[in-house]
């Protein structure tokens, strides 16, 4: 029955002491060579471990260059390699004696002006600001630098923390025009806080002359001319206003700030009436502000039956992404809800019944690889987009109307092969698998995506899905050859009893390379001490240092209590990615136009990271990389 509803560390080092070593089983071998490429072998071996995440390791190696080769043209990139993994440590003050050392046996190298960028980062974890403004100061005045916006930035952040606020303020302003989106969001909720709670009127008109041009100087004089409007200080509050600079509107803040404007200079209007204000300016992109929806979007997802759960995961993702519940403005369209019940008859029922509504612009959903296809194949013949979300391989092959924005099971093969190549010099691979048939969809797309001119599958090795004991498959794959990087396609409680039996039966200095089933942190608290090789490939991760997967995350565990999953952050973008086209395009009348503004969609900032549709109507985005940490997951870069 179909369903219809509106819804508005302690470190292990080969000590040297004047030239006799601590020596250990893994200690780098002491040959008394003292060639350049001996040296340079040393370097490559601890880089090699560096990249690997070996980093006790890759320590070894640069300390026994700057000991026994302090002159060597390898010696300034170690001490720096040694400072950083300190930091990674945070291990500050190390790290900064380090860095120290690098500077005065190496001043002349780009090493040494780089250790002051560090220094800095340090001295502010440390929280001596004063250390830490001097050290960039520096740094920011060197034509070389090469970290000069994240300076300029950190020191902003100094300066606010000192209570410098107007030094503060000049920073943001310096940098915030070279920062990506993530970035310029973070600074411009900086930058509101300083202009409305440290910073009065007139000293922000002293200020702004000096403001390099931005979002944070435009914003500034947006905020300055709303005050200067109050006061019924009209001119004033034109001349300010007419310095922004409207030709990129990226927040919302330009349209009000536009909107000021004019009404700044119509003499008819008195100065204080229906002055823009909110605090919405800055999150989203700018787009004009609807009093009504006239638009509608279909949902098929399954809301009763088995997979139910599921539904309401992405359901409640949409829910946050449209701000159902008051959050800001109202949404540029409706929802109508249609429950598939997990049934390929009933998404086809409910795409006719959508599209027989001609408010409805486009279609979310479905969600499982069952109901997908027939799915698409109704939005094909009814004209309409269809976003679908799921793992089903070639779903937008052929065709117009079909879209995905998924994670599929070619995306993380692509991303795991790119990193293993690419970060760990890996070439020869292995798989072990479970005998499934998922595990065969993975064992084949993994086969298929290696280079055969760069890489090699050394073996191929399938288990029982009912296994415990691995010890006949593990030696299997070692029979077959060395290999550098094994990809397990199973979940994380199989991985967990995988892992230490890999160590015993001798698999140890190989990547283990893992799909999103072993994002969680039950396998780091199980398994994590052997798995320090292993990288993970995930759509989102909660603990992301990303503003927006923040804003999303916290937002959702005010309204449902809960922590999202995956499958409502991709419900969340997916509503959000609608919303901006409608709210950019209110007088869209046809679905062609939605079919086409999808197409034009580019790096729409999502929870599930920067979006943009390809022209085969997929959505591309950048995976999270993920590694396996002590007591959970960890994310890598």
């Amino acid at each position: 029955m179909k369903h219809r509803l509106v819804l508005v560390s302690a470190l292990l080092i080969a000590i040297l002491f004047a030239g006799c070593a601590v020596r250990t089983a893994s200690s780098p071998p002491l040959t008394g060579d003292d060639s350049p490429e001996y040296v340079q072998a040393l370097f490559e071996k601890g880089e090699a471990n560096y990249r690997n995440n070996l980093k006790n390791k890759a320590l070894e190696y640069y300390f026994l260059i700057v000991e026994r080769y302090p002159q060597s043209k390898q010696a300034a990139p170690s001490y720096y390699k040694i400072g950083r993994i300190h930091m990674d440590k945070n291990d500050y003050e190390k790290a900064i004696h380090y860095f120290k050392l690098l500077v005065s046996q190496h001043p002349e190298t780009p090493y040494a002006l780089e250790a002051h960028y560090q220094m800095g980062v340090c001295y502010y974890k440390q929280r001596k600001y004063d250390l830490t403004l001097q050290t960039l100061g520096y740094y920011t005045n060197v034509r070389d630098a090469k970290r000069l916006p994240k300076a300029r930035r950190l020191m902003g952040d100094a300066y606010f923390k000192t209570e410098k606020y107007g030094d503060a303020l000049l920073a943001y302003a310096a940098v915030s025009a070279s920062l990506d989106r993530p970035e310029q969001v973070e600074l411009l909720k900086q930058t509101r806080i300083l202009v409305e709670k440290h910073l009065s009127t007139g000293e922000l008109l002293t200020l702004i002359p000096r403001m390099a041009d931005g979002p944070v100087a435009d914003f500034t004089r947006y905020r300055v001319g709303q005050e200067l409007m109050t006061q019924g200080k009209r001119a004033d509050a034109s001349k300010v206003l007419r310095d922004i600079n409207f030709s990129k509107r990226k927040y919302k803040f330009y349209d009000k700030a536009a909107k000021l404007l004019e009404m700044a200079e119509s003499p008819g209007v008195a100065p204080s009436a229906g002055i823009p204000t909110g605090r919405d300016e800055i999150v989203m992109p700018a787009a004009p502000e609807r009093s009504e929806a006239k638009h509608s979007i279909g949902v098929l997802l399954p809301l009763s039956g088995k997979r139910a759960v599921f539904g309401r995961e992405v359901l409640h993702g949409i829910m946050q992404g449209v701000e159902l519940f008051g959050a800001r403005h109202g949404a540029p369209f409706k929802v109508v809800l249609y429950d598939t019940q997990g049934n390929p008859e009933e998404a086809v029922k409910g795409v006719e019944e959508l599209s027989n509504d001609p408010n409805v612009m486009a279609i979310i959903g479905p969600l499982l690889g069952n109901c997908a296809p027939a799915a698409a194949e109704a939005a094909e013949r009814r004209r309409i987009p269809l976003i679908t979300l799921t793992t089903r391989e070639k779903i937008a092959d052929g065709g117009r109307w079909a879209f995905r924005n998924f994670l599929t099971a070619s995306l993380q093969v692509k991303a795991l092969i790119n990193y293993a190549t690419q970060y760990q010099g890996a070439f020869r691979f292995a798989v072990l698998y479970p005998d499934n048939h998922q595990g065969k969809l993975y064992r084949d797309l993994f086969a298929a995506n290696l280079d055969p001119n760069r890489n090699r599958l050394v073996a191929s090795v399938a288990y029982g899905t009912d296994e415990t004991d691995f010890r006949n498959a593990i030696r299997q794959l070692t029979a077959a050859g060395q290999f550098d990087a094994l990809f397990i396609p199973d979940n994380h409680r199989r991985v967990a009893l995988i892992a230490p039996q890999l160590v015993y039966y001798g698999v140890k200095d190989v990547a283990l390379l893992g799909t999103n089933a072993w994002n969680h942190d039950e396998l780091a608290r199980n398994a994590g001490s052997y798995l320090s090789k292993a990288v993970i490939v995930d759509g989102f991760f909660a603990r992301a240092a990303n503003p927006e997967v923040t804003e999303f995350v916290e937002g959702y565990r005010r309204t449902f209590n809960d922590n999202p999953t995956f499958l409502s952050a991709v419900g969340y973008d997916t509503a959000r990615m609608l919303a901006y086209i409608l709210n950019r395009a209110p007088d869209m009348n046809s679905r062609e136009v939605m079919r086409r503004e999808l197409l034009g969609l580019q790096d729409f900032p999502g929870a599930t990271g920067e979006l943009t549709m390809g022209e085969n109507r997929e959505t591309g985005r950048r995976l999270y990389l993920l590694r396996v940490g002590e007591t959970r997951i960890e994310e890598m870069f």
